[in-house]
């Protein structure tokens, strides 16, 4: 339906095809240059078409005014309504333009924003990435030094321990032997004298 609708709009009335160098009345149909000249008379009199019906929207003959379908409308000359046509469409394009132009500047200026954010992004990127880097650097040296502290006293206290089981081994080798010489004696007649 709007694809139909479209295709309305791009055709001329009068030919019915698309139109070829548009040229826009002023009551607002558009037509085609060539159909225009082909049909500067009314198709009813005959008759060069010198006004414009205000209350139809139509251009017309000097008989469509006097004794036609137009009789008694306010009409205006072709020329005068075409003046006043573009007089409007001149107000219509001075409110425009100035639009425009605020729209162009305000696109101009998110632009800039835009391409701001974008720096200040990058740079924030690149800080936090280097501060990661330094401390990811900070942390490895840390690890390796809090390592290397685990394993000197790892081995400081594997000789202490290693010294203190020598010394009780050395001292339950002492005790088995005494155990072992008094159990002897306890199974002697008479101890005392060989005590």
């Amino acid at each position: 339906m709007a694809s139909a609708d479209l295709r309305d709009d791009l055709n001329c009335p009068i030919c019915t095809d698309i139109y070829t160098d548009p040229v826009t009345l002023p009551c607002g149909h558009n037509y085609c240059q060539g159909c225009i000249e082909k049909t500067s008379e009314c198709s009813t009199h005959h008759k060069i078409l010198e006004y414009y019906c205000c209350e139809d929207g139509a251009c017309v003959c000097v008989s469509c005014c006097l004794a036609g379908d137009h009789r008694g409308h306010k009409v205006e000359l072709l020329d005068e309504a075409s003046e006043k046509k573009k007089e409007k469409l001149r107000n219509v394009l001075d409110k425009l333009t100035p639009q425009r132009e605020a729209t162009e500047r305000k696109v101009q200026r998110l632009q800039e924003n835009w391409g701001e954010v974008k720096r200040k992004a990058a740079s924030e990127m690149e800080r936090v990435t280097v501060l990661f880097r330094d401390i990811r650097e900070q942390l490895k040296s840390l690890e390796k030094r809090v390592l290397s502290e685990i394993s000197r006293q790892e081995k400081h206290l594997s000789l202490t321990l290693t010294n203190l089981i020598q010394q009780l081994e050395i001292r339950k080798d002492e005790l088995s032997s005494n155990i072992s010489h008094i159990e002897k004696l306890c199974r002697r007649e008479n101890c005392i004298v060989h005590e």
